[in-house]
Order: C-alpha cells, then structure tokens, then sequence
C-alpha cells in the first residue's frame, strides 16, 4: 500500500467525499472498499439542498444536477398494502450522481482502490 496520511475504509458517499475533501487541503489519502465495485443500489439517494451546496464548492453540482433524477412522487405501504391516499407515482430512480462524487476523488488526486479491506492490512 502507498504510503499515506490518511486511509479512508468505504468508498461510498461519505468516505468518497471526505477522501476529496483531505486532499483539497494537501493531505496524501488512499480510500479502500471490500467491495470489488460499486454497488447497483444508491447509498444516497435523496440529495438535500446542503448537499448541493457542498457539490457546488467541488465543482460538480450542474454535472449531479444533471446525472440525477428529480423524484416526483412516493409509494406508501402499511401491513403489505399500499396506501393510495400518501402515494404518487415515482419513476424508477437511477443512481448516476455517485459517478460524479467518484469521478472528483479521481481528479483530486485520492487513490481508491476496490476489493480492499481493513484485515490483514
């Protein structure tokens, strides 16, 4: 392994953007996940109006904003049954902003690396 300040274990939203956020300020990071790539499930995805303000300081809010989808309804379920008065129709969610997050670790000079864990380290 490189020889690093900072090891980031999780490459998800948060490890992604804090592994980010350390080399902003001249921090060598190396980010690891045990997962060999990223999962088909979103691990975050509502984004709130925070969140698009700190997309805005990387550099990557109109890419986010355009990758995303802009969720226009929910279902409601209670013992097994949807509940037709809190529900609305909601178009299949498609997660493309974590390709953004990723790709600005990338730029930021962070390695990650997949397949990776804590055990044996």
């Amino acid at each position: 392994m490189d020889d690093v300040d900072v090891l980031v274990v999780d490459a998800g939203p948060v490890g992604l953007l804090l592994g980010t956020e350390l080399m902003r300020d001249g921090i060598a990071v190396s980010v690891i996940d045990k997962m060999p790539s990223r999962g088909f499930f979103c691990k975050a995805l509502g984004i709130t109006p925070r969140t698009l303000e700190i997309f805005d300081d990387l550099g990557i809010v109109d890419r986010a904003i355009d990758a995303g989808l802009w969720l226009t309804g929910v279902q409601t379920w209670v013992d097994a049954a949807k509940v037709p008065a809190r529900s609305m129709c909601m178009p299949e969610a498609v997660c493309r902003t974590a390709r953004c997050r990723s790709r600005k670790t990338k730029r930021s000079g962070c390695s990650k690396r997949r397949s990776r864990s804590m055990a044996g380290a």
